[in-house]
């Protein structure tokens, strides 16, 4: 009877110990199942995530050489009025005030052109020449007349035509454009050249201080009558003046990407070098320099360079959080979603069935 009871023991001990190892080889199988699951989630919704990650890449990169192309367009067309004022002249053995005011005025320059404050002639005078100047000036009606600032040079080089001649603009006139370093270096180069040259950030004579935005000047050479220099020796005996458009930049920029960054969610800064600090900074989107904070940590930047009329400008866009907004994790949410619950019933049912012995 002792030995019947201790073999039923025996045998009892051993069905559990079989209970215990097929119940733990189950649950061995259920958390391993329900690891395998949740990974093949993570890297599905990794998969995912990435995929909307590159499109809203891709969308950026799109979107920061659309500006580009944008500002470079806008650029190459105000040069070509500037061209259409020294074809008049060209055209003309000289070109009185009253046509250059037509000129510019057939333009309709604020409506077409945004940003530019004006479009002006100024001839290069000699200083030999400078009183036969101011006297012809006075016998046009502005008796008031002279080059400033005042002093003796060589050369002048006096803003003589400025249309619209209105409000501010009647404060350039007669201003020696090229007593100012930055002014002169632009038209030295266009003189030397023929082509369009341009400045770095200038404060406009119309402007003082407290009023002064950043703004650049564009300049075309004109030349003698009947002449068509190609040495710059010769382009310097036969320069006659220059052709010139101030520029508020952030005037022009808001009009030609302005809306476009908004909608995208995007912040430009835009400089006249491929040096980025306050110094060379020619326009700010949101006016907020995130190039010299170091806590800001956009989703995504870029920086592009534009060859403008002998200046190199860096276009500098950053991501805001309105752009984050706009790229879809609908797809990468869902994965991560249905299938952590998926990873959990799975592991629930398989628990279940491993513990009902």
């Amino acid at each position: 009877m002792t030995i019947s009871l201790a073999h039923a023991a025996a045998m009892n001990l051993d069905s559990a110990k079989k209970i215990i190892g097929n119940v733990s080889r189950q649950l061995l199988i259920a958390y391993l199942a329900f690891a395998l699951c949740l990974l093949a989630t993570l890297v599905a919704w990794y998969v995912s995530h990435q995929h909307a990650l590159d499109s809203a890449r891709e969308k950026f990169n799109q979107e920061v050489n659309a500006s580009r192309i944008a500002i470079n367009s806008r650029m190459h067309s105000y040069e070509q009025i500037l061209r259409g004022g020294v074809g008049l002249f060209s055209a003309s053995i000289d070109v009185s005030r009253e046509e250059w005011q037509r000129y510019v005025t057939s333009l309709r320059v604020s409506e077409a052109y945004p940003g530019i404050q004006g479009i002006g002639y100024a001839p290069v005078i000699a200083h030999d020449d400078k009183a036969v100047h101011i006297a012809s000036v006075w016998r046009e009606g502005f008796d008031k007349y002279e080059i400033l600032p005042p002093g003796d040079r060589k050369i002048y080089a006096p803003v003589l035509y400025r249309e619209p001649m209105t409000g501010t603009n009647i404060r350039a006139l007669g201003f020696n454009m090229y007593s100012e370093p930055n002014r002169r270096k632009a038209m030295e180069l266009a003189r030397d050249t023929g082509s369009a040259a341009m400045t770095t950030k200038v404060q406009l004579v119309v402007e003082n201080a407290a009023q002064s935005v950043a703004s650049v000047i564009m300049y075309l050479p004109v030349y003698e009558h009947n002449t068509a220099p190609v040495t710059i020796d010769s382009r310097g005996a036969a320069l006659k003046g220059f052709v010139f458009a101030p520029f508020r930049v952030n005037e022009l920029i808001d009009a030609t990407v302005g809306d476009r960054l908004t909608q995208a969610g995007l912040d430009l800064e835009l400089f006249d070098s491929v040096a980025i600090d306050q110094k060379t900074l020619l326009y700010d989107r949101d006016n907020q320099p995130h190039f010299t904070d170091t806590t800001f940590r956009p989703l995504f930047s870029g920086q592009q360079t534009l060859e403008i009329a002998g200046q190199t400008w860096t276009l500098a866009l950053h991501t805001l959080p309105a752009f984050e907004l706009t790229i879809d994790r609908t797809k990468s949410s869902l994965i991560l979603g249905g299938g952590a619950l998926l990873s959990f019933l799975l592991f629930g049912f398989l628990y279940s069935v491993s513990t009902q012995h």
